[in-house]
């Protein structure tokens, strides 16, 4: 299979976003940095299972230490999971945290780990789907969500097809460059979320797929209230016009980590059909719809540390307060 699509054209796009390794990253304010590198770089070398312990373990300390993050944990799991018993939703965010450890751990083998092991460890289902709308004379859009893996998902799809994706910069000047390495290393390029959104639209129509993540609170201003996961959400309605804008088909992808021998999974799913439409909001009914499905598959998998309900139809006030 080819590594990238026939009509990738290189040549006409701007520079992407390439963090410069400079001397102040040794400055004393980036030494907790390099300590969570060292880390990472560990979990490397160390056997599977090793490493998947270790992730656990960090996952559970994360919680332990940071009582705003599992305040909003609580929230979204109430928010979308009111049917569920207390005690079973108490359960559900100690393996989100787990599992989040672990995928946090295992970001150094997309960093740092040698190709022929991530054929191996990292399975990804559905390329037919996405070879499918490229001879179909379309480009291509990757529907995703904020999983726990979704750093581990575009670099191992850009090894097959070039990808861009949006990026914001982190505070910590080490994690930033690394954080943009991994997204690149392979065939992938990342532009600055601030700075709109007409460089991914070259992009696309250059033939690079786009690794859209628009499960975000961005405000009343950019957004209409439909449903995502039994709430309603403040939805952003970008994906039907950049569609149209790039003649793209639309595939909904989600990414799982199934075990530490097993690795992770990413599945590619057929485009959705007569997406976009002429109707805005419908489109981001069956956009949420499609991310709840994934959610569902695995909700321990899900970044639910987000305030994806913090704007409030009819300005009623944040369930986060």
């Amino acid at each position: 299979m080819s590594l990238t699509a026939s009509n990738t054209d290189h040549t006409t796009l701007p520079e992407d976003y390439r963090p410069r390794f400079s001397f102040r990253f040794f400055s004393p304010r980036n030494w907790p940095a390099w300590l969570l590198m060292a880390v990472l770089g560990l979990g490397v070398l160390l056997p599977r299972p090793v490493s998947g312990f270790l992730g656990a373990c960090m996952g559970d300390l994360f919680r332990l230490g940071s009582k705003k993050r599992r305040h909003i944990v609580d929230v979204n799991l109430q928010l979308c999971f009111p049917e569920m018993a207390a005690d079973q939703r108490d359960q559900l965010a100690r393996r989100h945290f787990r599992i989040h450890g672990q995928c946090l751990l295992d970001m150094g083998l997309i960093w740092w780990a040698r190709k022929q092991f991530l054929e191996r460890y990292i399975q990804i289902e559905g390329l037919e789907h996405y070879r499918a709308a490229l001879d179909s004379g379309h480009n291509v859009i990757l529907l995703t969500g904020h999983f726990s893996a979704l750093d581990i998902a575009g670099p191992a799809i850009s090894r097959y097809y070039p990808q861009v994706g949006l990026i914001k910069p982190i505070r910590n000047e080490v994690g930033d460059y690394l954080m943009a390495y991994g997204r690149r290393r392979f065939n992938g390029k990342v532009y600055l979320r601030d700075k709109g959104m007409r460089s991914i639209v070259k992009a696309i129509n250059a033939g690079y797929g786009f690794y859209y993540l628009p499960d975000e609170d961005f405000g009343p201003e950019k957004s209409i209230f439909v449903p995502f996961l039994g709430t309603e959400s403040a939805t952003i309605t970008a994906l039907n016009k950049l569609a149209k804008l790039t003649n793209a088909r639309v595939l909904p992808t989600s990414v799982r980590r199934l075990s530490a021998k097993e690795g992770y999974r990413i599945v590619i799913q057929p485009a959705l059909p007569d997406f976009p439409s002429d109707n805005a909001e419908a489109d981001a009914v069956r956009m949420n719809r499609s991310l709840a499905d994934m959610v569902a598959d695995a909700p321990e998998q899900y970044m639910w540390t987000f305030k994806y309900f913090r704007t409030r139809p009819n300005g009623e006030p944040s369930p986060y307060d």
